[in-house]
């Protein structure tokens, strides 16, 4: 499922703080927020981000990053001859007219998807800085890069699934706190 169809309520509802994270030039990166890795663990991607940042793949030493993507990894460097290897960036989406206009609100209920909104002015590699053979799966060029671990210090805002945000705020109130991250939950209510 592309990214813009993964997108909830969000911007149909002016009213909500955090619509400002979401006009023009704003960085989001989304992630399911409990995967299963290779080995059948449940992950709570959200505990492993908070703490030390965003980590590229291939960057990763737990393997926790990595989870169940492992073989799309391996499977899009086989099929492409890429000048970077594709799992040593984090996906990112630079925030544009066209992507907050195709947002829909059924489409993430359920899904407990996290979005995390980074600081705008973070410097980015965009599908052009990849090479000619670097595949593009969301339409539009709204798609960027990082080849670099992205700290908490970066992180603006979390959207947790509606229900959710108490216990995120229980659970990681001192990484929020500390970093001065807002916590939202899926319906725009502010938790921090």
């Amino acid at each position: 499922m592309l990214f813009k169809e993964r997108v909830s309520q969000f911007l149909e509802r002016e009213t909500f703080e955090y619509a400002d994270q979401w006009k023009n030039g704003g960085l989001v990166h989304d992630f399911r927020r409990l995967v299963v890795d290779n080995n059948g663990q449940t992950i709570d991607r959200l505990a492993e981000i908070l703490p030390g940042g965003l980590i590229p793949p291939s960057q990763d030493t737990t393997g926790k990053v990595i989870g169940n993507w492992k073989g799309i990894y391996e499977m899009v460097e086989k099929k492409h001859k890429l000048d970077i290897p594709y799992n040593s960036v984090i996906f990112m989406h630079r925030i544009d007219d066209s992507v907050r206009t195709l947002y829909k609100p059924e489409a993430v209920d359920g899904r407990n998807y996290v979005f995390l909104f980074l600081r705008p002015d973070l410097p980015v590699l965009t599908p052009s800085d990849m090479g000619e053979c670097w595949p593009i799966y969301t339409p539009g060029d709204d798609e960027v890069y990082s080849p670099q671990i992205i700290s908490p210090q970066n992180f603006e805002a979390i959207v947790v699934k509606t229900g959710t945000a108490p216990e995120a705020l229980t659970t990681f109130s001192y990484h929020l706190r500390v970093n001065q991250i807002k916590l939202f939950d899926y319906t725009g209510e502010r938790f921090v």
